[in-house]
Parts: structure tokens; C-alpha cells; sequence
């Protein structure tokens, strides 16, 4: 309420005004004080009157266009007026009370206009404003009301003097910057051109006509002051509209050009979208190719890719030769017949700028495309006149090119080539962007994978050890990869004994884990129908020689405890030998003769495999292990051997000779450690596996039962079970 309340003041005050001076002139007539009064109260009157109505019109949203036309109706409106209410009442005597309400009422319709003249020019003007245009704005007007109050009290008669046309002439100077005021031509198209031109013509001879001294302008005599601020927003109304036409027919030749800027900076904004918001290859790919015919710098283009580039982003069947994977507006199969793409592709691939074919129908790497499927209607398209080729190139690497062709010799401008050009090296951001969007969901799917494969790994080793009186056990796995290919596990014969294994299959990751898994269903299944440890290996080399493929085998470790008897048998399969650590002996290498599974035929590997038997003294330690232990290599590459020296089996036997009185965990523990101040470093290159065993001897008034004992097992911890 309080914000409306100012502009009800002022339209109070005007009123006010309006009617005082209209009484003053019926009570008093035309006597020089009277008319004093009268043109004061009107020249405060209105001076509030156009205060008040300017937060009304800043309201009114609308095109220059609707506002050109509104101007026109006004003046038409006005006109008309003005004529019919001189046609059907003539003003006769100026004193007559006819008269004077008369020249009152088409007064406020002609200050009516000239207001909203002045109020329409003013948004036009101020169309993407300024500081500066602000100022100059209302220094005009200043300079208009200075100029018409130097009139004030003047009869009509009366000519201008200096002092009223000093001012008046510095109003029209700025009444000539304020007409350069055109920046909303800029956003009009070329029909939209047209219709300004029309309207403004239309403004311009409505202006005009409110101008001249008809004989119904009333104005002169109710205020010579308001005649002259209305003849100068009239000479303003008319150098802008001229202006204006003058402009928008000049724009007219151009406006094309300008038109097609528009296109350009769109679809480069466009592109920038996809670039943020898009990871689809296919759609990118789409939007790029159509990008310099919807910009209007070709006539058709089309996309092509690197071989490499095509098959991770866009095609499956792509080669290694470059191909076309979109195209606009014609087909990409077209378009790739229609030029060498190896030969331009290694031109711009060298020089990584863009090429120019100006004359293309005259160049050997432009061919004549034919149609698909040839028909009497449909003509074979002739060859490109123009060709632009545009590296694609994100992060220094060129991943392909953006074509161009133009029906016309000499078809692309410098500023064209800079145009595509930018198209291309967005394109080569958005499709570099989508390259990399899909390698990090590919990579986090595997990653899914290889925890459902990391899990259904660990299931697959032993989650609890066997328990047996004089043996103790500790046991432990860690994979160089998510999964691994190393295998250990136990399991419990009916006749007391106790099998055990240890295997390595060839290579890392999930194709080892996959023959790890066919590990385990082996060992299980024939541990107990053929437990001997020739038996076990040859049947296990027997089913494996059919699932292994070809360069890949299973190296393995195949043992019986029998607690009763206080006896190791061990078999070899190509496996690293186990380690030993008696009291009152030096620790040695167990080597029984043997061939990695799989590697043979199974009487060539029956034949190689040789059986060791063991008896086991109190205090004796077997250190189970794969490759990844003693292969392990120090990070110290100071030596001849870049790779830095192999753990081996001499600090194994040591470091076990060292730890062997301790418990088997602590005694895990110790190798470990050992192990990791050699490497310095806590990650291993290949899969690592630890089993350890320690005989401590049966006690003759046991039973021997095997017991289970809860344990846990996972890729870095070990499991152990002691009695």
C-alpha cells in the first residue's frame, strides 16, 4: 500500500493543477494574470503527472516492436480525435466556457502522447543499458524542460530567443546520441527487420502529424512552455524513428550473417552442454556431426574416428582404419565413400591443423559419392566443391576429424575455419569426456566383479584349520591382484590321517582364480577316493589336462600326515620345495622329483614323480609356500640387476631355522616380517601363500581325534590351530 501511495500523491497533485487552471481561466478569462496562474498550476500539474505515470510503464513488458506499433496507434488515435472533435464542436470564441473545456480536454490528450512517446523511445533508447545512456537520457530531458520553461509566459506569437534556443540546441544534440541508441535491431530477424522498417515509417509520419499546426492543436495557447517541450519529444519521436529505418534497412544485407554468428555461438553452447551433461558416445557423436550444418557453415559434414577411438567410443566391428560414425544431412556410409579418409586423416593427423580444400572436385582425395541404391530419380550427388577437414585433438592426442563440404568453390572464410575448428576441439573434449566416463563404469563394474570374485574366493579356502594332537598349524593367503591363483587346504581322512595341499596355478587374476576354484573340487573329491600322494597328483594331471588351456599348468605340494605313525608323505608337482627346520639339523630343502600338473600326459607324469616319506621329529617346522615368497625381489636397484635380488630360498631357510621354537602363527609372523625389511614394502608382485605346520609329537594315550576350532580368512590374515 505504502509503495502505491506516491504515485496516488502525484496523480492528486496533477489533478489538482489541471482542474485549478481549468477554473481559473472560466472564472478570470484570458487576462495576463489569469493566464499566468493557469500555465504555472499546468506546468506543475504535468510535471507530476509524468512522475507519476513512469512506474506504470516501466510495468509494461513488450517487444520493441509492440512498442513501435503502440506509437501508432496512439498517434492515430490522437489524430483522429483531435479531427472529429474540430469537425463536430468548432472552438469559436477562445473565452467561451465551450472553448476553454474543449482546448482542456484535447490538451491532456495530446500531453497523453507526447508522455508516452517519450515513455516508449525511453525503453528503446535504454534497451541494454548503461551508466552513460542513463545519464544522457536524463540530461536531455533536463535540457527539453530547461528550453520550454524559457518560453513560459510567451504568447504563441512570440519567436524564440537565444536563451530558449541555447538550451534547445544542446536538447537535440543529445536527442542525436540518444537516436544511436539501437541495440535491441540486433536480436531481430530478418522478417522481424522488415516489420520494423514498416513501423517505424508508420511512427514517423504519426509523429509528424501530431507536429504540425493544425488547427486543432490547443496546445499553444493552454501553455506556449508545454508546446515547446511537446515540439522537441516531437523532433526526438522523429529522429529515432528515422533512425531506426535508416538502421534496419542497412542491417537488412547483414542480417544473414549475423543470423548465422547466432547459430554458431548456440550450437557451440549446445555442444558445451553436452560436454557437461551427456556421457552418450552415439548422441555426441550425432550432435557433433550436425553442428557445422546447423550453424550454418556447411552444407553437409560428417564425423570420423581413429580405428581405436571408434571401437571404445562408438562401433564393435570397427578396424584399425579410420571410419565414418555420423553424418548431416547425408548418410555415413555416403560420406565415407566420398573421400579418402586414410590419406586425409594422416595429413591432418601430422600437421594437427585444419585442412583446406578450396577446390575439392578438383583434388584426388575427394570422390564422387554415388547413392546407396542408384535409382532413375535419384541422380548421382556430385562431390564436395569445399572441404574442411578439423583435427579432433583432446589431451594431445588425435582422435579423429570433423569434415565440411560446401556446394561452392572457396566456400570457407577464415573466420569459418576458425568456427569449425572450435567445434572440433569441443567435439574432441565432449567424446574424450564420454571415453573416459565409460572406461570409469567399466572399471567400476569390474570392480564389482571382482569383489563377488574376491568373496567367493575366499570361501574357497579353509575357514577352519583341523586341530590334532602334536600338530599345530597356521595358515595365510594374500593375492598380488583382487583375486589370486594360489590354493591351500586340508581335510580329514577316515583312517586319522591327514591330507593337505598347496598349489599354484599359473599367471594372476580371474582366470587363475577360476582354475583355483577347479583346484579345490579336486582336492576334495580325490583326497578321499585316492589319497596316496602318486595316486592324487596323476588323476588331478589327468582331469586337469583337459580344462587348462594351452600354456598354463598347476604347480602343487600333495602331503599325508599320519599322527599314529609320526610320518610325512610328500609329493611334488613342479612346486616350490618345502622348507625344513629340525633341532640338531640344518634346515633343508624337501625336492621330491615331479612335473607341474597339466604339462604332460599322465603316464609321462607318473613316470617323473617320485614320492618322498618323512618321519617327524618333536620340534620339527615345514614351511608350505608359493612362488610369489622367494620371488619376491628387494626394491634396492643399486646392483647389476635392475630388478633388484630375489628373496630366495637361503634367507627362507634362516629366517625359519630362527622362528622355528616359535608358535606356528608367530612363526608365520616372522617370516612375514622377515620377508617385508628384505622388500621393503608391503604390496607383493606375485600371489603369496604361507602354510606352516610343527610336529610336536603324539601323545600315545590320545585318541588323536580331530577337532575344529573357528577361524577366519580373508587376503591378508592367516588362520592358525594349535592343540
Amino acid at each position: 500500500m505504502h509503495e502505491r501511495l506516491p504515485q496516488r500523491v502525484w496523480g492528486i497533485v496533477f489533478g489538482a493543477c489541471f482542474l485549478g487552471g481549468l477554473g481559473i481561466r472560466l472564472a478570470f478569462g484570458e487576462t495576463g494574470a489569469a493566464v499566468l496562474m493557469q500555465e504555472g498550476l499546468a506546468l506543475i500539474g504535468f510535471a507530476a503527472l509524468w512522475i507519476a505515470v513512469q512506474p506504470v510503464a516501466e510495468r509494461w513488458s513488450a517487444s520493441p516492436l509492440r512498442r513501435l506499433g503502440a506509437l501508432i496507434v496512439a498517434g492515430a488515435g490522437l489524430g483522429g480525435t483531435v479531427a472529429l472533435v474540430t469537425f463536430i464542436e468548432p472552438a469559436g470564441e477562445a473565452s467561451s466556457t465551450g472553448a476553454v473545456l474543449q482546448r482542456h480536454g484535447l490538451v491532456l490528450m495530446e500531453m497523453a502522447f507526447v508522455f508516452f512517446l517519450l515513455l516508449q523511445l525511453r525503453r528503446l533508447a535504454l534497451y541494454r543499458r548503461t551508466r552513460v545512456a542513463q545519464r544522457n537520457w536524463r540530461l536531455m530531458l533536463l535540457l527539453m524542460s530547461i528550453a520550454a520553461l524559457t518560453a513560459f509566459g510567451h504568447p504563441p506569437s512570440r519567436d524564440p530567443g537565444a536563451l530558449q534556443v541555447l538550451p534547445m540546441s544542446a536538447a537535440v544534440a543529445l536527442m542525436v546520441v540518444n537516436s544511436f541508441r539501437l541495440s535491441w535491431i540486433v536480436d531481430l530477424s530478418v522478417r522481424q527487420k522488415g516489420a520494423g522498417a514498416a513501423l517505424s515509417v508508420g511512427v514517423l509520419v504519426a509523429v509528424s502529424l501530431s507536429m504540425s499546426k493544425s488547427p486543432g492543436s490547443a496546445l499553444p495557447v493552454y501553455s506556449y512552455a508545454l508546446h515547446w517541450f511537446a515540439l522537441q519529444a516531437g523532433i526526438f519521436g522523429i529522429l529515432y524513428s528515422l533512425t531506426t529505418l535508416l538502421s534496419l534497412v542497412f542491417h537488412l544485407p547483414t542480417t544473414g550473417d549475423v543470423q548465422r554468428k547466432t547459430d554458431e555461438t548456440a550450437v557451440l553452447h549446445n555442444l558445451t552442454q553436452l560436454v557437461e551433461q551427456t556421457f552418450d558416445a552415439e548422441r555426441l557423436s550425432k550432435s557433433i556431426a550436425a553442428a557445422p550444418v546447423e550453424a550454418g557453415l556447411a552444407d553437409a559434414a560428417w564425423l570420423a574416428l581413429s580405428g581405436g577411438a571408434s571401437e571404445r567410443l562408438i562401433r564393435d566391428d570397427a578396424t584399425e582404419a579410420p571410419q565414418v560414425v555420423a553424418a548431416a544431412p547425408l548418410a555415413a556410409a555416403e560420406a565415407e565413400r566420398a573421400v579418402d579418409l586414410e590419406t586425409l586423416f594422416a595429413k591432418v593427423r601430422r600437421t594437427q591443423a585444419p585442412l583446406v580444400l578450396s577446390h575439392a572436385r578438383t583434388d584426388r582425395r575427394v570422390h564422387t559419392p554415388t547413392p546407396d541404391a542408384p535409382t532413375p530419380d535419384a541422380p548421382t550427388p556430385d562431390a564436395p566443391a569445399s572441404l574442411l577437414v578439423a583435427p579432433l585433438v583432446a589431451r594431445g592426442t588425435f582422435a579423429g576429424a570433423l569434415f565440411a563440404a560446401r556446394d561452392v568453390a572457396r566456400g570457407f572464410e577464415d573466420d569459418d575455419v576458425s568456427s569449425i575448428q572450435a567445434f572440433a576441439s569441443q567435439a574432441a573434449l565432449a567424446l574424450d569426456h564420454a571415453r573416459l566416463f565409460e572406461e570409469q563404469i567399466e572399471k567400476e563394474r569390474l570392480e564389482r566383479e571382482l569383489d563377488i570374485a574376491r568373496s567367493v574366493q575366499e570361501r574357497l579356502l579353509p575357514r577352519r584349520l583341523p586341530e590334532i594332537d602334536g600338530l599345530a598349524l597356521a595358515a595365510g593367503s594374500t593375492p598380488a591382484r583382487e583375486v589370486g591363483g594360489d590354493y591351500y587346504d586340508f581335510t580329514r581322512l577316515d583312517d586319522g590321517r591327514l591330507a593337505f595341499i598347496i598349489a599354484d596355478v599359473s599367471g594372476k587374476g580371474t582366470q587363475a582364480a577360476f582354475y583355483m576354484a577347479e583346484m579345490q573340487g579336486l582336492f576334495h573329491s580325490l583326497s578321499r577316493l585316492k589319497p596316496d600322494p602318486t595316486a592324487f597328483l596323476c588323476h588331478a594331471n589327468d582331469a586337469l589336462r583337459d580344462i587348462l588351456e594351452d600354456g598354463t599348468f598347476v604347480t602343487a605340494l600333495y602331503g599325508l600326515i599320519d599322527p599314529q605313525e609320526g610320518t610325512l608323505t610328500l609329493a611334488r608337482a613342479g612346486h616350490c620345495p618345502a622348507a625344513l627346520a629340525r633341532e640338531g639339523d640344518a634346515p633343508r630343502l624337501l625336492r621330491p622329483d615331479g612335473m607341474g600338473l597339466g604339462l604332460a600326459p599322465t603316464v609321462l607324469f607318473k613316470n617323473g614323480l617320485t614320492p618322498e616319506r618323512l618321519p617327524l621329529r618333536p620340534g620339527d617346522a615345514l614351511a608350505l609356500y608359493t612362488d610369489g615368497l622367494v620371488e619376491s625381489r628387494s626394491s634396492d636397484t643399486s646392483g647389476s640387476d635392475p630388478g633388484g635380488e630375489e628373496y630366495g630360498y637361503d634367507r627362507l631357510l634362516d629366517a625359519l631355522q630362527r622362528h622355528r621354537c616359535e608358535p606356528p602363527a608367530a612363526l608365520q609372523d616372522g617370516l612375514l616380517a622377515d620377508l617385508r625389511a628384505f622388500t621393503a614394502a608391503d604390496a607383493y608382485d606375485d600371489d603369496l601363500t604361507l602354510v606352516v605346520l610343527q610336529w610336536q609329537g603324539a601323545d600315545d594315550d590320545d585318541e588323536n581325534a580331530l577337532r575344529s576350532a573357528p577361524a577366519s580368512n580373508n587376503a591378508v590374515a592367516s588362520i592358525t590351530s594349535e592343540p
